[in-house]
């Protein structure tokens, strides 16, 4: 008891955490191997940075696995800052280790000089499995993001070979996302099984200990209930009944299938919506009609412009909806698809004719009024409501500045605005540019609203006209060259044009016939129409109106800046933030603001506030919180606390109910042995027994391949895995033996671009058995589109054609069809019986031309674009990958430099494709 006290002591002498619950957690996960649930925004980096500080000592190796980009940048400032506070013991400072260190031997010697380390886990796991690193020699493994690991995850293969070797080892585990634990069967007991954890630390802001520590010293809170105008109110009701009428859609078409009690608006609000459902659909999709899968989409679209709604200029929305609109007509008779069926309603009609008339209305003079000529555009140029209550707190803050000198001269009076883009950040920075650049807040604070809104709001109904006219020279350009392709289909085809244009004359005459969806647009409907609201020269007029207006805001020179190049001192300074996670910490603790604009609601950033109004004594913090009332950004905002409540709730109830294996935490072999069978598939006789010979069966895997789950599964049922960077082949089980595996998508993309037949072309020139693997995805339908609905239209450019075209051409190929990752592990267990072991450098060496580097391997994502591109062929795109450095260069290249790679026509092309103009 009193060496552990001790123990607690030093520990508490090298941590900068100054709130209690944040010392009693880290201190009881640091005696302790464990999962850690913290609601978000109550620091967790700045804990597991001090975390990894107590654990960064002389002799020590502690990996981080899990960590996005992001937090390893912030974890190395935050470690590496608490090291060099440190002068008790020396500190190495944190490494991150990802595709940019360096070769084996380089991160080899990275690893012997111990410390703390960010690794990227697919190059851990193959280090760990070359003996590059000693699993004995690793001191512990911290993971992040643990709710996004799985039994098959790169992390938990991590951990599997990590507790295999070293059973000492310390293994904590992080997460601030309660509500992904709250999806499946069991997902806590499951996360911990497969991180070897037998203890579950769950700290919600409804904890008394936090509630204490965030409490003691309360936020000045102004709360702000900003009402929306009729056209906002009027456009928020019409979007919400599409998303109703969408929903019930959605129930209607697929209740015998799945349960769809929780398929509701509340729910609909939010991006885990779309996840839930699909991943509900994901085992029927086969089944799943066009209907359900157009209308999953149109709610995606609707619950963005709704965002959109609340947080764009009444400008940019509409010229979204136009997008929308674009996107939904086609410019081809051939390529003609019925529109999204939410455009069809008349709630669809009273969203765009509001939001155009938000931006401007047509004013027909009456004394000329002719029915083929055109009227003058009325700007209306809607304010956003926050806007005038933004101009407000400004003025309210710069007057309290200015009858306080104190406050002026004794501290930094930052204000800081805060809000969830960074397309919102550029709005209020221009709209606040209006009062910062030649005045104050307080002259303009009883302006005409008109004066206000003048310039950023009518520059960007200029750059919209312009939009306008750039897609009318656009379209008119498309269509042009859509006739040309259309009569060269014409010509050869006749036939099949005459057949599909009945077919859609036919599907036309039925709409109009008095349906639902045709009295439901009858009428002169804006939103079905693409044309254009005004004429060339009515453009033309409005954009020379507004140029002379705007030429002083658009060009605002910034060289009266350039004069300084001193620090800035921060009384002055009005910064505009997006919402930024971990950043925010880092953020505020920086700049010190004593005023917070929160633009847009969101429960995290409230959070660290608290947090950090607690840890500095900000008495005078004064935090204005903005919302629009009895609006859906309020609704969302409350269901977000609600639901982080809930599933923090089912997790203390599940931590109460959970059984937890003794040898759980993986410390004992026959922890390993009992869930050797459990992926196995039982339907291959005798089980795997061989697998638990000391010669166990090898596999040689493509560095590549360990992206998917496969190589993991491989591992946990016992064969010895052998990473290698092969050149021809996925998977090598035998000397002759070859396996080239492909998901659905990964099948669709090679087929098209040709680069499985390249494959199989090396498969067949090196191995006297080359399989194709066509693997599915767990959970999800074993199936392509069926062949009976495709017997009617037969065509070369099908799936199913192209692969018998290729198995013509590779009489010897086989093609095994597995259901997942899981079966194939299983189908590989068969086909490694009584197979002779393959030889790793052999295997690498296929392919290769003499002197060629195995590691000299292409960027697969510009290697398929680069195929894509007309006239580049398996025959000369060599030519370019090694005399052009990416497709950027490539694009900027001259006619006669392609020319030279790969000749005359292809080059021709190839230049034309990177320079064409469409505008």
């Amino acid at each position: 008891m009193e060496g552990s006290l001790c123990d607690s002591k030093r520990l508490y002498s090298r941590l900068s955490l100054f709130l209690s619950y944040q010392q009693v957690l880290v201190h009881e996960i640091y005696n302790e191997n464990g999962l850690v649930i913290l609601a978000k925004g109550l620091g967790l980096l700045n804990i597991v940075a001090n975390l990894l500080h107590s654990y960064n000592l002389p002799g020590c190796l502690t990996l981080v696995i899990g960590a996005n980009a992001k937090q390893e940048e912030l974890l190395k400032e935050m470690v590496d800052e608490l090291g060099a506070s440190d002068n008790e013991v020396p500190r190495e400072e944190f490494k991150i280790i990802n595709n940019e260190s360096g070769n084996s031997h380089k991160r080899e010697s990275i690893y012997n000089s111990g410390g703390v380390f960010s690794v990227t886990s697919r190059i851990l796991v193959v280090d760990l499995l070359t003996g590059i690193i000693d699993p004995v020699k690793i001191s512990g493994i911290v993971a992040l993001n643990a709710e996004k690991a799985i039994e098959t995850s790169l992390e938990a293969f991590i951990l599997r070979i990590f507790r295999k070797n070293n059973k000492v080892g310390y293994i904590k585990a992080f997460s601030d996302s309660p509500e992904a634990f709250n999806v499946g069967l069991s997902p806590l007991s499951n996360i911990m099984r497969a991180f070897f954890l037998r203890k579950c630390f769950l700290w919600p802001r409804f904890h008394v200990l936090v509630a204490e520590s965030l409490e003691s010293k309360k936020v000045n809170v102004v709360e702000l209930d900003v009402s929306m105008t009729e056209s906002m109110k009027n456009i928020q009701y019409a979007i919400v009944e599409c998303m109703e009428i969408c929903i019930s859609g959605l129930k209607s078409a697929n209740s015998g299938k799945v349960d769809v009690e929780d398929w509701n608006l509340d729910n609909a609000l939010h991006k885990s919506f779309d996840i839930m459902i699909r991943r509900q659909l994901d085992f029927h999709w086969h089944l799943v009609s066009q209907k359900t899968k157009q209308l999953l989409s149109d709610l995606t679209t609707l619950r963005h412009i709704l965002h959109y709604l609340l947080s764009y200029d009444c400008v940019s929305f509409y010229k979204i909806l136009e997008t929308i609109l674009i996107a939904e007509s086609s410019t081809s008779e051939i390529e003609k698809r019925e529109q999204s069926p939410w455009l069809l309603l008349d709630a669809a009609n009273t969203i765009f004719k509001l939001a155009k008339e938000r931006v401007y209305k047509k004013v027909v003079p009456e004394k000329i009024y002719v029915q083929e000529s055109y009227g003058s555009i009325l700007p209306v140029l809607e304010n956003q409501p926050k806007w005038d209550v933004l101009r407000e707190i400004m003025h309210e803050i710069e007057t309290e500045i200015r009858l306080n000198p104190e406050l002026h001269r004794n501290s930094d009076c930052a204000v800081l605005i805060m809000c969830k883009s960074e397309y919102t950040c550029h709005q209020i920075q221009e709209y606040l540019h209006n009062f910062t650049t030649n005045d104050n807040f307080s002259n303009n604070a009883n302006n005409d609203s008109d004066k206000s809104k003048s310039s950023f709001l009518k520059t960007q109904f200029k750059e919209y006209l312009a939009w306008k006219q750039n897609f009318s020279n656009m379209r008119f350009n498309l269509d042009k060259d859509d006739e040309n392709s259309i009569s060269l289909v014409a010509s050869n085809n006749k036939a099949s044009i005459a057949h599909h244009s009945r077919q859609f004359v036919n599907k036309r005459r039925r709409v109009r016939g008095g349906s639902y969806a045709a009295s439901s647009t009858s009428g002169n409907c804006t939103y079905i129409s693409l044309k254009d609201d005004f004429s060339h020269s009515e453009i033309i007029n409005t954009l020379s109106t507004y140029q002379n207006e705007s030429t002083n805001y658009n060009n605002y020179s910034l060289d009266c800046c350039d004069d300084y190049f001193g620090p800035l001192a921060l009384n002055d300074l009005i910064i505009v933030s997006p919402y930024s996670g971990d950043v925010d910490d880092i953020t505020l603790k920086e700049l010190k603001p004593k005023f917070i604009i929160l633009y847009e609601p969101d429960p995290v950033i409230i959070r660290r506030i608290e947090v950090y109004n607690s840890v500095y004594k900000n008495a005078l913090l004064r935090v204005y919180f903005m919302y629009y009332g009895n609006s859906i950004e309020e609704q969302k905002y409350l269901a977000a606390v609600r639901k982080e409540k809930d599933s923090f709730t089912k997790l203390i109830q599940e931590k109460g109910n959970m059984a937890v294996l003794l040898t759980q935490d993986g410390k004992n072999d026959e922890y390993f042995n009992s869930i050797l069978f459990k992926n196995t598939n039982t339907r291959f006789s005798g089980g795997s027994n061989y697998m638990i010979n000391e010669n166990l069966p090898k596999i040689i895997v493509d560095i590549r391949e360990f992206r998917n789950p496969l190589p993991s599964l491989l591992y946990g049922n016992h064969i010895n895995i052998i990473p290698c960077q092969l050149t021809v082949g996925d998977y090598i089980l035998s000397p002759s033996l070859c396996v080239e595996r492909k998901s659905v998508m990964d099948l669709i993309k090679s087929l098209n671009n040709g680069r499985l037949y390249n494959q199989c072309e090396m498969m067949q020139q090196y191995y006297s058995t080359f399989i194709l693997l066509i693997e599915f995805e767990q959970n999800k339908s074993f199936t392509l589109e069926p062949f009976t609905e495709i017997t009617s239209d037969i065509n070369i450019n099908n799936l199913q054609s192209k692969l018998i075209l290729l198995t013509m051409a590779f009489p010897k190929l086989k093609i095994i069809w597995s259901s997942s990752s899981y079966a194939t592990c299983g189908i590989f267990v068969e086909l490694k019986k009584n197979q002779s072991e393959p030889d790793p450098v052999k295997a690498v060496s296929l392919g290769l031309k003499d002197g060629e580097d195995s590691m000299a391997i292409v960027n697969q994502g510009p290697h398929d674009f680069l195929l894509s591109i007309p006239k580049i062929s398996l025959e000369n795109y060599k030519n370019i990958i090694y005399n052009v450095e990416n497709i950027c260069d490539l694009s900027n290249l001259k006619e006669k430099q392609i020319i030279d790679l790969i000749g005359v026509e292809p080059g021709k092309a190839v230049y034309s494709f990177f320079n064409k103009t469409i505008f």
